[in-house]
């Protein structure tokens, strides 16, 4: 993702998938204008650590990036505060730093690390999926690293599974239903 044009389509690609997740939607109302600001958040993240793509249909995104890829900004800092302040909220921000604390205990040190993977549901899903699959294959390719990949959704986790990833771990998200 190299273009301004690129990063709004990818915003709105992953604001839309994600809309009913629980594990999003339990941090952020969904507004679009909060979603949006989270995604482009996400993002600009994965755009600072090399790791942001989007399908050739414009119907995918992939945040994949280098574990050990570090990202410090003036600006990074932030939009994060903005987003712990205005987007997510004091008390859930403190509950999402504890979620990540615990989760990067039990992730693997070092890999590339799937932040988020958004596909449109609609008549070029599959395309579009394969694409994705390709596209995060060669990447583990070419680093020679392999890829990890959270979800507390039990269906994701089956697609993975299919898709030929090993789970290493399971839990419950501590804060949806």
């Amino acid at each position: 993702i190299s273009t301004k044009q690129d990063q709004y389509t990818a915003t709105q690609v992953l604001a839309e998938a994600y809309q009913q997740a629980a594990n999003i939607s339990w941090a952020v109302e969904s507004s679009n204008k909060k979603l949006n600001y989270f995604f482009s958040s996400l993002l600009k993240d994965a755009i600072s650590k090399d790791g942001a793509y989007l399908t050739s249909n414009s119907r995918g995104v992939l945040l994949l990036y280098d574990m050990k890829a570090r990202s410090h900004s003036i600006s990074s800092v932030f939009r994060k505060l903005h987003l712990m302040i205005f987007v997510i909220g004091i008390k859930k921000s403190m509950q999402l730093m504890k979620l990540e604390k615990l989760k990067k205990r039990l992730r693997p040190k070092s890999g590339l690390y799937g932040m988020a993977l958004a596909i449109l549901d609609d008549q070029h899903r599959w395309q579009t999926a394969l694409e994705v699959k390709q596209g995060f294959l060669e990447i583990s390719k070419k680093k020679q690293l392999p890829i990890y990949v959270e979800t507390t959704n039990e269906r994701i986790v089956k697609l993975y599974e299919t898709i030929g990833f090993d789970t290493y771990h399971k839990m419950r998200h501590p804060y949806t239903s």
